[in-house]
Protein backbone atom coordinates (compact mmCIF):
# COMPACT_ATOMS: atom_id res chain seq x y z
CA UNK A 1 0.00 0.00 0.00
CA UNK A 2 2.85 2.40 0.94
CA UNK A 3 5.29 3.94 -1.18
CA UNK A 4 8.50 5.48 -1.25
CA UNK A 5 7.89 9.41 -1.54
CA UNK A 6 11.38 9.76 -3.19
CA UNK A 7 9.97 7.25 -6.30
CA UNK A 8 7.22 10.71 -7.12
CA UNK A 9 4.84 11.38 -4.65
CA UNK A 10 5.10 14.41 -3.23
CA UNK A 11 8.91 15.49 -3.54
CA UNK A 12 9.79 13.03 -6.59
CA UNK A 13 13.38 13.35 -6.22
CA UNK A 14 13.71 17.27 -5.25
CA UNK A 15 11.17 19.75 -3.76
CA UNK A 16 8.88 21.56 -5.69
CA UNK A 17 9.65 24.64 -3.14
CA UNK A 18 11.59 25.02 0.46
CA UNK A 19 10.94 27.58 2.54
CA UNK A 20 12.84 28.28 5.89
CA UNK A 21 10.18 30.04 8.36
CA UNK A 22 11.97 33.14 10.13
CA UNK A 23 10.76 35.57 12.33
CA UNK A 24 8.61 38.13 9.99
CA UNK A 25 9.59 36.75 6.18
CA UNK A 26 9.96 33.44 4.02
CA UNK A 27 13.32 32.95 2.34
CA UNK A 28 12.57 30.80 -0.55
CA UNK A 29 14.82 28.19 -2.40
CA UNK A 30 13.33 26.14 -5.73
CA UNK A 31 14.69 22.60 -6.24
CA UNK A 32 13.46 21.17 -9.51
CA UNK A 33 13.13 17.61 -9.55
CA UNK A 34 15.86 15.92 -11.87
CA UNK A 35 17.50 19.68 -12.25
CA UNK A 36 20.74 19.10 -10.70
CA UNK A 37 22.03 22.93 -11.55
CA UNK A 38 19.08 24.14 -9.63
CA UNK A 39 19.49 22.05 -6.75
CA UNK A 40 22.99 23.36 -6.71
CA UNK A 41 21.69 26.95 -6.82
CA UNK A 42 19.95 26.37 -3.78
CA UNK A 43 22.58 24.43 -2.15
CA UNK A 44 24.68 27.86 -2.83
CA UNK A 45 22.77 29.14 -0.11
CA UNK A 46 25.57 27.99 2.41
CA UNK A 47 29.21 27.73 1.06
CA UNK A 48 30.70 24.33 0.76
CA UNK A 49 33.71 22.16 0.05
CA UNK A 50 34.31 21.54 -4.18
CA UNK A 51 34.60 17.96 -2.73
CA UNK A 52 31.57 18.20 -0.45
CA UNK A 53 29.92 19.32 -4.06
CA UNK A 54 30.89 16.43 -5.30
CA UNK A 55 29.70 13.95 -3.52
CA UNK A 56 26.26 16.10 -3.45
CA UNK A 57 26.66 15.86 -7.32
CA UNK A 58 27.21 12.10 -7.42
CA UNK A 59 23.95 11.72 -5.12
CA UNK A 60 21.75 14.04 -6.92
CA UNK A 61 22.66 12.04 -10.16
CA UNK A 62 21.33 9.15 -9.20
CA UNK A 63 23.33 6.37 -10.81
CA UNK A 64 26.94 6.91 -9.60
CA UNK A 65 25.64 6.42 -5.55
CA UNK A 66 29.55 4.50 -5.38
CA UNK A 67 31.25 7.68 -6.22
CA UNK A 68 28.83 9.51 -3.66
CA UNK A 69 29.37 7.35 -0.59
CA UNK A 70 33.68 7.35 -1.76
CA UNK A 71 33.73 11.03 -1.94
CA UNK A 72 32.21 11.82 0.86
CA UNK A 73 34.01 9.39 2.96
CA UNK A 74 37.19 10.56 1.64
CA UNK A 75 35.50 14.28 3.29
CA UNK A 76 35.58 12.42 6.49
CA UNK A 77 38.90 11.49 6.70
CA UNK A 78 39.82 15.26 6.33
CA UNK A 79 36.91 17.09 7.74
CA UNK A 80 35.12 14.59 10.49
CA UNK A 81 32.72 17.06 11.51
CA UNK A 82 31.24 17.31 7.80
CA UNK A 83 27.55 17.13 7.65
CA UNK A 84 27.26 17.29 4.07
CA UNK A 85 29.27 14.04 3.50
CA UNK A 86 27.39 12.36 6.38
CA UNK A 87 24.29 13.69 4.99
CA UNK A 88 25.45 11.93 1.67
CA UNK A 89 26.14 8.79 2.80
CA UNK A 90 23.12 8.37 4.78
CA UNK A 91 21.24 8.95 1.53
CA UNK A 92 23.12 6.33 -0.16
CA UNK A 93 22.40 3.86 2.54
CA UNK A 94 19.03 5.05 2.96
CA UNK A 95 18.15 4.98 -0.90
CA UNK A 96 20.14 2.78 -2.75
CA UNK A 97 21.40 0.57 -0.27
CA UNK A 98 18.78 -0.20 1.85
CA UNK A 99 21.03 -0.40 5.48
CA UNK A 100 18.15 1.59 7.19
CA UNK A 101 20.24 1.48 10.48
CA UNK A 102 23.12 2.95 8.70
CA UNK A 103 21.19 5.62 7.04
CA UNK A 104 19.72 6.63 10.50
CA UNK A 105 23.16 6.55 11.84
CA UNK A 106 24.42 9.13 9.46
CA UNK A 107 21.96 11.06 9.10
CA UNK A 108 21.24 11.84 12.87
CA UNK A 109 25.02 12.28 13.10
CA UNK A 110 24.12 15.31 10.67
CA UNK A 111 21.50 16.52 12.08
CA UNK A 112 23.33 17.00 15.31
CA UNK A 113 26.53 18.90 14.30
CA UNK A 114 24.34 21.20 12.68
CA UNK A 115 21.89 21.82 15.61
CA UNK A 116 24.99 21.47 17.92
CA UNK A 117 26.87 24.65 16.17
CA UNK A 118 23.90 26.97 14.96
CA UNK A 119 21.15 25.74 17.07
CA UNK A 120 17.79 25.37 16.44
CA UNK A 121 16.06 27.00 14.18
CA UNK A 122 19.30 27.31 12.15
CA UNK A 123 20.10 30.88 11.08
CA UNK A 124 19.49 32.05 7.93
CA UNK A 125 23.42 32.73 7.52
CA UNK A 126 23.64 28.81 8.40
CA UNK A 127 22.68 25.40 6.36
CA UNK A 128 19.13 25.86 7.29
CA UNK A 129 18.43 23.86 3.75
CA UNK A 130 21.01 21.16 4.69
CA UNK A 131 19.13 20.86 7.98
CA UNK A 132 15.64 20.56 5.97
CA UNK A 133 17.25 17.93 3.48
CA UNK A 134 18.58 16.17 6.70
CA UNK A 135 15.41 16.18 8.71
CA UNK A 136 13.03 14.75 5.42
CA UNK A 137 15.48 12.29 4.85
CA UNK A 138 15.94 10.87 8.07
CA UNK A 139 11.44 11.28 7.74
CA UNK A 140 11.54 8.57 5.15
CA UNK A 141 14.36 5.96 6.85
CA UNK A 142 12.11 6.47 10.15
CA UNK A 143 9.11 5.54 8.40
CA UNK A 144 10.86 2.62 6.76
CA UNK A 145 11.74 1.00 9.61
CA UNK A 146 8.30 1.85 11.01
CA UNK A 147 9.53 4.06 13.99
CA UNK A 148 6.23 5.67 13.74
CA UNK A 149 6.63 7.93 16.84
CA UNK A 150 10.18 9.40 15.83
CA UNK A 151 8.66 10.04 12.32
CA UNK A 152 5.66 12.27 13.85
CA UNK A 153 8.34 14.02 15.82
CA UNK A 154 10.72 14.56 12.73
CA UNK A 155 7.79 15.67 10.63
CA UNK A 156 6.76 18.09 14.12
CA UNK A 157 10.56 19.46 13.79
CA UNK A 158 9.98 20.10 9.98
CA UNK A 159 6.89 21.75 9.71
CA UNK A 160 7.33 23.83 12.45
CA UNK A 161 10.78 25.55 10.83
CA UNK A 162 10.35 25.47 7.26
CA UNK A 163 7.25 25.38 4.55
CA UNK A 164 5.60 24.01 2.92
CA UNK A 165 4.69 21.53 5.37
CA UNK A 166 4.39 17.39 4.43
CA UNK A 167 0.62 17.17 5.71
CA UNK A 168 0.22 14.61 3.59
CA UNK A 169 2.87 12.69 5.44
CA UNK A 170 1.25 12.60 8.48
CA UNK A 171 -1.70 10.15 7.49
CA UNK A 172 0.69 6.70 7.01
CA UNK A 173 1.93 7.01 10.74
CA UNK A 174 -1.46 8.40 12.74
CA UNK A 175 -2.40 5.59 11.17
CA UNK A 176 -0.11 2.82 12.41
CA UNK A 177 -0.24 3.97 15.43
CA UNK A 178 -4.18 3.71 15.97
CA UNK A 179 -4.86 7.23 16.03
CA UNK A 180 -7.24 7.45 12.80
CA UNK A 181 -9.34 10.27 13.41
CA UNK A 182 -6.01 12.28 13.97
CA UNK A 183 -4.88 10.58 10.55
CA UNK A 184 -7.95 11.00 8.68
CA UNK A 185 -8.02 14.76 9.84
CA UNK A 186 -4.38 15.58 8.42
CA UNK A 187 -5.30 13.57 4.77
CA UNK A 188 -8.55 15.44 4.42
CA UNK A 189 -6.71 18.64 5.42
CA UNK A 190 -3.92 17.57 2.28
CA UNK A 191 -6.87 16.63 -0.16
CA UNK A 192 -7.35 20.62 0.36
CA UNK A 193 -3.80 21.24 -1.43
CA UNK A 194 -3.21 22.76 -4.93
CA UNK A 195 -0.24 20.32 -5.55
CA UNK A 196 -1.11 17.00 -7.60
CA UNK A 197 1.21 15.63 -5.58
CA UNK A 198 -0.26 15.89 -2.37
CA UNK A 199 -3.34 14.61 -3.13
CA UNK A 200 -2.68 11.62 -4.65
CA UNK A 201 -0.47 11.01 -1.24
CA UNK A 202 -3.56 11.92 0.79
CA UNK A 203 -5.82 9.63 -1.66
CA UNK A 204 -3.20 7.14 -1.20
CA UNK A 205 -3.24 6.99 2.46
CA UNK A 206 -6.83 7.66 2.54
CA UNK A 207 -7.18 4.16 1.16
CA UNK A 208 -5.16 2.43 3.49
CA UNK A 209 -7.01 4.01 6.39
CA UNK A 210 -10.07 2.54 5.46
CA UNK A 211 -8.62 -0.76 4.22
CA UNK A 212 -7.08 -0.46 7.61
CA UNK A 213 -10.56 -0.19 9.34
CA UNK A 214 -11.76 -3.45 7.28
CA UNK A 215 -13.76 -1.17 5.29
CA UNK A 216 -12.68 -2.78 1.98
CA UNK A 217 -15.38 -1.18 0.12
CA UNK A 218 -14.60 2.33 0.94
CA UNK A 219 -11.21 1.56 0.39
CA UNK A 220 -11.73 -0.01 -2.95
CA UNK A 221 -14.33 3.32 -4.09
CA UNK A 222 -10.79 5.48 -2.77
CA UNK A 223 -8.38 3.49 -4.67
CA UNK A 224 -9.94 3.89 -8.17
CA UNK A 225 -11.23 7.36 -7.64
CA UNK A 226 -7.81 8.33 -7.33
CA UNK A 227 -6.32 6.00 -10.44
CA UNK A 228 -9.50 8.20 -12.28
CA UNK A 229 -8.69 11.31 -10.83
CA UNK A 230 -4.63 10.96 -12.09
CA UNK A 231 -6.06 9.88 -15.49
CA UNK A 232 -8.28 12.57 -15.64
CA UNK A 233 -6.12 15.63 -14.43
CA UNK A 234 -3.22 13.88 -17.19
CA UNK A 235 -1.05 13.63 -13.58
CA UNK A 236 1.62 11.03 -13.13
CA UNK A 237 0.44 7.40 -13.01
CA UNK A 238 2.73 5.55 -10.49
CA UNK A 239 2.73 1.62 -10.33
CA UNK A 240 1.36 1.78 -7.02
CA UNK A 241 -2.11 3.48 -7.64
CA UNK A 242 -2.89 0.75 -9.83
CA UNK A 243 -1.55 -1.68 -7.74
CA UNK A 244 -3.63 -0.69 -4.74
CA UNK A 245 -6.75 -0.44 -6.94
CA UNK A 246 -6.40 -3.65 -8.31
CA UNK A 247 -5.26 -5.54 -4.70
CA UNK A 248 -8.81 -3.74 -3.25
CA UNK A 249 -10.88 -4.82 -6.58
CA UNK A 250 -9.22 -8.66 -5.68
CA UNK A 251 -10.27 -8.30 -1.87
CA UNK A 252 -14.09 -7.60 -3.13
CA UNK A 253 -13.78 -10.78 -5.67
CA UNK A 254 -13.65 -8.13 -8.89
CA UNK A 255 -10.79 -10.68 -10.57
CA UNK A 256 -11.45 -9.51 -13.70
CA UNK A 257 -11.10 -5.89 -12.79
CA UNK A 258 -8.03 -7.04 -10.42
CA UNK A 259 -6.65 -8.70 -13.35
CA UNK A 260 -6.65 -5.57 -15.36
CA UNK A 261 -5.21 -2.82 -13.14
CA UNK A 262 -2.68 -5.28 -11.76
CA UNK A 263 -1.55 -6.21 -15.29
CA UNK A 264 -1.40 -2.00 -16.25
CA UNK A 265 0.72 -1.57 -12.85
CA UNK A 266 3.39 -3.93 -14.26
CA UNK A 267 3.77 -2.73 -17.53
CA UNK A 268 4.55 0.78 -15.91
CA UNK A 269 6.51 -0.40 -13.18
CA UNK A 270 8.51 2.72 -11.49
CA UNK A 271 11.64 2.52 -9.28
CA UNK A 272 11.78 3.29 -5.81
CA UNK A 273 8.10 1.74 -5.13
CA UNK A 274 7.21 -0.68 -2.55
CA UNK A 275 4.54 -1.95 -4.75
CA UNK A 276 4.77 -5.48 -6.42
CA UNK A 277 2.03 -5.91 -8.43
CA UNK A 278 3.56 -9.66 -10.04
CA UNK A 279 2.62 -10.84 -5.96
CA UNK A 280 -0.85 -9.95 -6.21
CA UNK A 281 -0.72 -11.45 -10.08
CA UNK A 282 0.51 -14.33 -8.76
CA UNK A 283 -2.11 -14.95 -6.22
CA UNK A 284 -4.73 -14.14 -8.74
Amino acid sequence: VRRRRRSGLQTAIGWDSVKRISPGRWIACALVPLCLGAALRAADTYPVTPSERAAYEYLQDGGQPVKARETAEAVLRVSPDSFVAYYVIGAVYSRVEGSLPKAHHYLSKARRLIERKWGVPVPSSGPWLWHARVIEELIDVTAEMDRYEEQLELLAAHDRLYRPPLTASWGWPLMKLGRMDEARAKVQEALRSDKPGTVTHAMNTLGAIENEMDRPEASYEVYTRLVEMVRKNGWVMHTVYLRNAGAASLGLLRFEEAERWLLESAKQFDYGTFSNPWRSLAVL
